[in-house]
């Protein structure tokens, strides 16, 4: 290829697009933090975002691109009430629709089959009061043993999540996008000029923890109630049965002659 030469030589503009720009902010988070809107100037692709929640916030809510977290412990208090409403028609247990609900909202800091022990213990020992007694010795005294064990267990579990909850962090179920509850990542994959944006709200945790502690001296004073119930179902129709050993049948002697 031949170049023009002298006053014929031109200039070729070449513009170079970089292939990964990384933006970092070291702001804290606030109660109502959005991230910053970065105008690149041109349209670009692959955009991912990322939050890091430092341990003494307590997330609430978090938006941003479609591929990203969700807190799904919102869509879980309807389900937890929808459980508490058909619990508390329940007539065999002492508990009522707020107990329930109450209950359900602390256990949701441990796992749901946790939860569901410490449930299936009360609707048992009610269960154990109405009918346990009409058991044979046999049955009655199987059902004996297991609920002590699982009174043991339940208290157990009653315990642990007021430990999760007076020392542990939030469980708020935070899901999507290999997301948590100490980050956050969102994804877009086509954006503008200005790359996307993402919202949290989010309180101190000491919020947390006073509400956890409220809901500990709630838990105590009604655990109280209902042992004393536990105990009175549990007695009802005896403490145990002593289980009868058949006899052989004895075969008549013949007379003598």
């Amino acid at each position: 290829m031949d170049l023009p030469s002298g006053d014929q030589l031109g200039a070729v503009l070449i513009e170079l697009a970089p292939s990964e720009l990384k933006w970092r902010q070291p702001d804290g988070i606030t109660g109502r933090f959005r991230t910053p809107a970065v105008d690149l100037g041109a349209p670009s692709v692959n955009a991912y975002l990322n939050v890091g929640v430092p341990p003494s916030r307590w997330v609430l809510f978090a938006g941003g691109p479609r591929m990203g977290p969700a807190v799904l412990f919102w869509s879980l208090l309807p389900v937890l009430a929808l459980a508490a409403f058909g619990l508390g028609r329940v007539r065999t247990t002492p508990l009522r629709f707020h107990h329930w609900l109450l209950l359900g909202i602390g256990l949701t800091q441990v796992p749901i089959a946790a939860a569901v022990i410490v449930a299936g213990w009360l609707l048992a020992l009610g269960w154990r009061r109405e009918r346990g007694a009409t058991l044979s010795a046999r049955g009655f005294d199987l059902v004996q043993v297991l609920l002590v064990g699982w009174t043991v267990v339940a208290i157990g579990i009653l315990f642990y999540a007021i430990q999760q909850g007076l020392l542990g962090q939030p469980e708020m179920q935070i899901a999507g996008n290999d997301s948590g509850t100490e980050y956050l990542r969102w994804y877009q994959d086509r954006s503008g000029n200005v790359l996307p944006q993402a919202w949290i709200v989010s309180t101190p945790l000491l919020v947390y923890r006073l509400l956890m502690l409220a809901w500990a001296l709630w838990i105590a004073a009604a655990l109280l109630r209902w042992l004393r119930w536990a105990w009175e179902s549990f007695g009802i129709g005896g403490y145990w049965r002593a289980l009868r050993v058949p006899r052989p049948a004895t075969v008549p002697r013949p007379p003598v002659a």
